[in-house]
């Protein structure tokens, strides 16, 4: 991945872009969500058993400002959200 940011929207990207792939990196199925916190992706049924790859970060995350959303269970090594 390119990470070379001329805006600060460009860097927010970046930055987003950059810690979803250290999530997905630690073993974390990650997710874009919208701002209303619901998939920004319209199958994300398939990453409960299937991490996304790192050219799906990219295409996610390559220019829009989507948050970073976490599959729990076991894809993403038994955690949970309390």
């Amino acid at each position: 991945m390119n990470i070379t940011p001329t805006t600060s929207e460009q860097s927010n990207d970046v930055n987003t872009a950059h810690t979803a792939l250290e999530y997905l990196e630690a073993g974390l199925s990650v997710i874009p969500v919208k701002q209303d916190k619901t998939p920004a992706v319209s199958s994300w049924a398939g990453f409960n058993t299937q991490l996304p790859t790192t050219q799906h970060i990219s295409q996610w995350y390559s220019s829009n400002t989507h948050g970073i959303g976490i599959i729990c269970g076991g894809i993403s090594g038994n955690i949970e959200c309390l």
